[in-house]
């Protein structure tokens, strides 16, 4: 039970590490895009 347990924290970090920095690039990355389509969909709707 000791060995699954240490293996189980180890691959939640490691998993939990690599979302946050895939979401954290990708998020900032598509939110500069999302502010300039306010704009460009309320001339379009208009």
């Amino acid at each position: 039970m000791e060995s699954p347990a240490s293996s189980q924290p180890a691959s939640m970090p490691q998993s939990k590490g690599r979302w946050m920095q895939r979401p954290g690039l990708a998020l900032p990355r598509p939110a500069m895009r999302v502010v300039p389509t306010p704009p460009a969909h309320m001339w379009k709707c208009p």
